[in-house]
């Protein structure tokens, strides 16, 4: 299967608006809903929302893994879940809005809108996975402009519907774009999905080509990548609790969400400049070792300045510039870890990097805000610290088995994901 620079093209412009797509339906959720289950609740009552929502989505990724065909992980099955799932949310924010706004109605939605936002997650990452595309400075760029653009407008729609007080509609707006995304979604993975690097057989190749092609990456490598996704997404999902404990000071939901559209929007403008500017420099100048090393750094940086110097603003600049590097530098460097493994174990072990860790890692911080609510100050920060320690020893060690694997030739495709 011939992969030109045109089809390249259109596949990333596919990709493109699925992502801006997905991200304005994820915001409109972070910054609309989220702002009135933040007030509804308060801060310290989100972790109950968040461990729920985990253990439901792992409930449903263990019955999934125990289904032989492989190709349930990646979409019949979470799709038609996550159709009914959003035709689901659509009926809880009828009830909401024509019958009653009780906590329980509210607490539903919110763990309704957290699974949609997680089905979708994984979908996407496994669409980008497995699609094949020149994967070039402009595709990549052209992808994550997507991505951010969405999120600019998703957060720009929560806000405006806030001010005009129509907030209380979102969740039907939420669940009708979802049903649209999914099928869309599906039909691209099926068109789309291409394979790996495979390991080739022995064709009598000459010395010197057979000394260049190197051993496939082994379980070790593979599992010190889940570990090194696991600590960040455990500092990722502190930060993002700790933007809404400051939605949470404000003295309205209006106000709460016009705080966050705030912060959204400046994060995606921001990320969109280091996408552009940033990214392909270093990128192309710096090593990987200090690409990995540099984000679990900053993140001790933060939890240091934090207990330091208890200043609120300076903080939500740090985790401002935290989160757009994550999104852009340090993801980038991440993916380059996942490019020279086979379909089958992209397939497998990805699987579980977008589905199974990202819920651990709600667990982990969930937990953490539980334990240390009655001195949720000093005692969190240090556990963010400690986390942010772990971090940066698995980056280390990542970067150092990384750069022992030689470069693998990617030449064959798969023209099927069905076939994997």
């Amino acid at each position: 299967m011939k992969i030109t620079d045109g089809r390249s093209l259109k596949r990333a412009l596919i990709l493109a608006l699925i992502m801006f797509i997905a991200m304005v339906n994820h915001y409109v959720f972070k910054t609309g809903v989220n702002a009135i289950v933040v007030k509804t609740f308060g801060a310290l009552k989100i972790p109950w929302i968040e461990l729920c929502d985990a253990l439901l989505s792992i409930l449903v990724v263990f019955l999934l893994v125990n289904i032989k065909k492989i190709r349930a992980r990646f979409s019949s099955y979470i799709i038609w879940l996550s159709i009914i799932l959003s035709t689901t949310l659509i009926a809880l924010g009828w009830v909401w809005n024509i019958y009653t706004k009780t906590d329980t109605v509210l607490f539903l939605i919110g763990l309704a809108g957290n699974m949609l936002v997680f089905a979708a997650t994984y979908c996407i990452w496994m669409l980008l996975t497995s699609t094949a595309f020149m994967k070039s400075w402009l595709t990549i760029t052209l992808v994550g402009l997507g991505a951010q653009l969405g999120v600019f407008v998703g957060a720009a729609i929560a806000k405006n519907m806030a001010l005009q007080g129509h907030i209380n509609k979102l969740p039907i707006l939420i669940g009708a774009i979802y049903i649209c995304l999914f099928p869309f979604i599906s039909s691209c993975i099926r068109k789309f999905s291409c394979g790996g690097v495979e390991e080739q057989e022995n064709t009598g190749s000459s010395p010197k080509e057979s000394a260049t092609r190197s051993v496939i990456p082994g379980s070790y490598f593979i599992f010190s990548i889940l570990l090194l996704v696991l600590l960040g997404g455990i500092y990722g999902r502190a930060v993002n609790w700790r933007i809404q404990q400051f939605a949470d000071y404000r003295t309205s939901i209006i106000n709460a969400s016009t705080f966050l559209g705030d912060y959204y929007q400046t994060m995606s403008v921001l990320s969109i400049l280091f996408q552009i500017f940033i990214t392909p420099i270093v990128l192309r100048k710096i090593p990987n070792v200090i690409g990995l090393v540099f984000q679990p750094i900053f993140g001790i940086l933060i939890a240091v300045l934090a207990i330091w110097k208890n200043d609120v603003l300076l903080c939500l600049n740090c985790m401002l510039v935290f989160t757009c590097s994550d999104y852009t530098i340090y993801n980038a460097f991440k993916e380059r870890l996942w490019v020279h493994l086979t379909l089958a174990q992209k397939v497998y072990h990805k699987s579980f990097a977008a589905l199974l860790i990202p819920k651990i890692a709600g667990v982990v911080n969930a937990l953490s805000v539980l334990v240390f609510s009655n001195s949720i100050g000093i005692f969190w920060i240090v556990f963010t610290l400690v986390i942010g320690i772990l971090w940066t020893i698995t980056a280390i060690l990542v970067a150092k088995v990384a750069n022992t694997n030689k470069k693998i030739p990617i030449t064959v495709f798969k023209s099927s994901i069905d076939k994997i």
